[in-house]
C-alpha cells in the first residue's frame, strides 16, 4: 500500500500582504510590502508599467496601497481603486515624525507605512 504525503502549499510573501507602501516620485517605484503584524515581507523596485501590471495580478490579494499625497498620487489612487485595492494618500506632515536618520527610498516607504498604520 502506497502512502501519499500531503502536498505542501507554497506560501509566497505576496499571499500574506496587507499593506503596500510605494514611492511615486521617480520613474522607478520603490515598494515595501507589510504583513498583518507590520513586518516587512516584500521589497521590490518597479517601473511605472511594471507596477501597474503587478497590482493587476490575480494572485495578489487586495491590499491597502499607501502613498504620499501628491499630484501623481491622485492618478495612481484611481488606478489602484479600479484594480480592487484600497488607496491611502498620506500627507507629508504625517510621515515626518517617523523619519529615520538614514534616508533612502526603501526607508521612506517604511516611514509611510508606519504613518498609515497610526492613521
Amino acid at each position: 500500500m502506497k502512502v501519499e504525503t500531503p502536498k505542501k502549499t507554497k506560501i509566497t510573501p505576496e499571499s500574506t500582504l496587507v499593506t503596500v507602501c510605494v514611492d511615486l516620485s521617480k520613474n522607478t517605484f520603490h515598494v515595501v510590502g507589510l504583513d498583518a503584524e507590520g513586518k516587512k515581507i516584500l521589497r521590490r523596485k518597479f517601473h511605472r508599467e511594471g507596477f501597474r501590471d503587478w497590482l493587476a495580478r490575480p494572485e495578489l490579494p487586495r491590499v491597502i496601497v499607501a502613498m504620499e499625497a501628491c499630484g501623481g498620487a491622485q492618478c495612481w489612487g484611481q488606478v489602484c481603486q479600479s484594480l480592487g485595492h484600497t488607496p491611502m494618500l498620506i500627507p507629508l506632515h504625517h510621515v515626518k515624525p517617523f523619519a529615520t536618520s538614514q534616508k533612502n527610498d526603501f526607508n521612506v516607504r517604511r516611514e509611510k507605512s508606519l504613518a498609515g498604520a497610526v492613521l
